[in-house]
Parts: C-alpha cells; structure tokens; sequence
C-alpha cells in the first residue's frame, strides 16, 4: 500500500484460531459460540473504543448479528453496540482485545473463514469521540483461514 493510505499494519492483528465458548447467562442455561483475538496494530493507539464506528464479523461469510458480538478488553465485556459511545476506555496498542460471539451452534472443528471489519473514524481529536458521525469513516476489514481445534473448547 502506497504511503500515507493506511492508518494500521494488517499483519498480525486477527488471531489465527477461533475456540468454541459456553457463557453462564442464568444459573441453568447456557450460550455457545466462539471467540478470537483481536490485536491494535494502529499506528496512532491514543484513541478511545468509541473511535470505533462499527464492528462486524463474518464466519464462512455468514455475517454474525452485532446483538450477538461482544468487545472483552482487560477482563470488561461491551456489548459491540456500545463500543462507538465508550469515551473513556482506551485499546492501547499491541494490547490483544478478545472478540465473543455467542448464540448458536459453536462452528464445526477445523479450518474456516473469518473477517473482522472495523469502521474507525477519520476524527482525529483523541479526547474526544465522534458520536454524531459528521467525519467520515474508513474501513479495516480483515480476513484469514482460522482452525478451531478439538482441544479449543473452554468454558464447558
């Protein structure tokens, strides 16, 4: 990519394994699903979450519900609906985010396709966020081939 036409280093920031997830919502059920790790490779890390307009997740290309998607930094779950209002919670870069999506069937054991597409906005006043959306946003969409392993599960 030319100079100047990026913000980010692709490389690197989508995990290359997913592990099947069982989260406790009441005391007698369950939700399966999956996660991975999400890395900050930006170039400029001194932004808060809510730089982040949107944040999609597509595996086999099948996109995932954002109702369904939550943003876990330090051990503090965010429903993904709510990242572009957080102000006050900064991903600091090469720190390692883990993505969950819950619902459903956790995917088959083997090798899939998985993207991670964020909106970020062009706004570049760290301070502050963009919660009117009046700047425009560019997209980071990344794609790999990511294996769940049997040996993946937790949290069962």
């Amino acid at each position: 990519m030319p100079v100047g036409t990026v913000n980010w280093i692709e490389e690197g920031m989508l995990g290359s394994t997913i592990r099947a997830v069982s989260s406790p919502v009441q005391e007698t059920a369950e939700i399966p699903g999956f996660e991975f790790g999400l890395t900050n490779h930006f170039f400029h890390g001194l932004h808060p979450l809510g730089w982040i307009r949107s944040l999609r997740v597509y595996l086999d290309e099948a996109e995932i519900p954002a109702n369904a998607i939550t943003l876990v930094i330090r051990d503090q779950p965010i429903p993904v609906t709510l990242v572009p209002q957080i102000s006050d919670i900064y991903w600091q870069p090469l720190e390692t985010v883990t993505i969950r999506v819950e619902g459903g069937q956790p995917p088959a054991t083997g090798a899939h396709v998985l993207t991670c597409s964020l909106a970020v906005s062009t706004f570049i006043f760290t301070p502050e966020i963009d919660r009117a959306d009046l700047y425009p946003a560019t997209e980071l969409r990344l794609t790999r081939e990511v294996l769940l392993a049997d040996d993946a599960r937790i949290g069962a």
